[in-house]
């Protein structure tokens, strides 16, 4: 009731239209780790409607969000909410689930419909469910650890740290010079597995002619899957050598050389190559009829690179001449071949061997005959 100006008493009347009144829901989220994981929807009024308002909720039909019921929240079964004439909200929960699976957030999408005593503002809330596992990582394992060069072999498997919610593709690399992958390749460890035993990649070593000490490498692989995955972490393999100790040849050039200015040169070879390069120290000694005032070495170092077989550097012998006639006299050359890895080991040498005058002046001849290195042990 009213008073007018002269004090008489009026009565005003007035409404609220329903479309005055709007009812919408809020869009919450939550961490799968929380305690308590819950999404809790607000449902609210715009204003107080002074009467009862009602309006359904559900998952929406069409497009029920990403998360999967029953599986990451409990399903919703839907509901009525009721409003008195003096409320403004009213709220409802939906569980999470907590899981070990990384994955991307996911939603549920709740709609709200056929209102009472009220219009429709926001109709869809989205919860979100915020992933809180962490992206997994990827580890090689082999089943045997140590293979020939020669054609050897090996399994590689592959383990999740943790399971993705996505598929997750292992694909093993080559190590140049050590293995190739097999066919067989790829791993594919299923979503929601952290791997997938029936499932391996194959290695296979890479053989060579090069005498090296035994290799040790990493197996890689590259990872992939539709959501994320973390570093992959190789695992060791040693590629056992089966090539035997190269051996060490000196050869003297020419073999028999004149008294009066006669020069030979040494050179060295190896039967087949090593890994590391080869050294060797070379002497000379006299042998038969000869002594040390018939002769000149010049040069002692020759050097076979590492994966080569000849030898570089410049050794020579010259004859020093005299005026005696004598018998053709040899000299004795020998080297120490030394490997870095290995100890140093002695070699026999090539000699020069008399033979017969065929002139008034004697000649010195060096004959070459092979010389081998021991094998270095």
């Amino acid at each position: 009731m009213a008073t007018d100006a002269d004090g008489d008493k009026a009565e005003l009347r007035f409404s609220i239209r329903i479309d005055d009144i709007t009812v919408s829901i809020s869009s919450p989220s939550v961490s799968e780790g929380a305690v308590p994981a819950t999404l809790t929807f607000k449902v609210t009024l715009n204003q107080a409607a002074g009467r009862t308002v009602t309006v359904a909720y559900g998952v929406d039909g069409t497009d029920p969000g990403t998360a999967t019921a029953g599986t990451d929240y409990t399903t919703v079964a839907g509901g009525t909410l009721t409003f008195g004439a003096a409320d403004t909200s009213r709220t409802f929960d939906v569980a999470v689930t907590d899981d070990r699976i990384d994955e991307p957030d996911e939603t549920v999408r709740i709609t709200l419909r056929n209102p009472s005593g009220a219009g429709l503002g926001t109709a869809t809330g989205t919860g979100t469910i915020a992933d809180d596992d962490p992206t997994p990582t990827v580890a090689l394992a082999l089943a045997d650890a140590s293979i020939a060069e020669n054609g050897g072999t090996a399994t590689v498997t592959a383990t999740l740290s943790g399971a993705s919610s996505c598929a997750t593709t292992v694909t093993v690399t080559g190590v140049a010079g050590a293995y190739d992958p097999a066919t067989d390749a790829t791993i594919v460890i299923p979503a929601g597995a952290t791997e997938h035993a029936a499932d391996t990649a194959g290695i296979v070593a890479l053989n060579n002619t090069v005498d090296a000490p035994d290799r040790t490498v990493t197996v890689t692989a590259s990872a992939s899957n539709a959501h994320a995955i973390g570093a992959v972490t190789g695992a060791g393999l040693t590629i056992t050598d089966d090539d035997p100790t190269p051996t060490a040849t000196l050869t003297v050039t020419p073999a028999a050389i004149a008294e009066n200015g006669g020069t030979a040169t040494v050179t060295a070879g190896l039967s087949h190559p090593s890994s590391e390069a080869t050294t060797l120290i070379v002497s000379a000694v006299p042998g038969r009829g000869a002594s040390s005032a018939d002769f000149a070495l010049t040069g002692s170092t020759l050097t076979i690179a590492a994966g080569a077989t000849a030898s570089t550097g410049t050794v020579t012998i010259a004859a020093v001449d005299n005026a005696v006639h004598a018998a053709d006299k040899s000299v004795t050359v020998r080297a120490t071949a030394a490997w870095r890895r290995r100890r140093t080991s002695r070699s026999p040498s090539p000699r020069t061997r008399p033979r017969p005058e065929r002139r008034s002046r004697s000649r010195r001849r060096a004959s070459p005959r092979a010389a081998r290195a021991p094998r270095p042990r």
